[in-house]
């Protein structure tokens, strides 16, 4: 997989899945989140990918941290389609 395709996975996912009260939304996520560990495991150079997504989408106020900052194209080196 592609370092494009996956960021956007990792962008479209949803990583606050766990807090849903919706069982369909929670059995979901757990599997989107299934398969981006896969494919993160499976490609080594897509980890910084899954981790600068999670650690912004756990930062904040809410979780007690520093606003981590929002993951981009740029960061990892993607180029956008035109």
């Amino acid at each position: 997989m592609d370092k494009k395709t996956f960021f956007d996975k990792c962008k479209n996912h949803d990583w606050h899945f766990e807090f849903s009260d919706d069982g369909r939304e929670w059995r979901a996520g757990v599997q989107s989140r299934i398969e981006l560990l896969q494919l993160q495991k499976d490609n080594p150079k897509l980890r910084p990918i899954y981790e600068a997504w999670n650690y912004y989408m756990f930062s904040g106020k809410t979780f007690g941290k520093p606003e981590a900052p929002k993951p981009t194209y740029e960061m990892f080196e993607i180029k956008e389609d035109k």
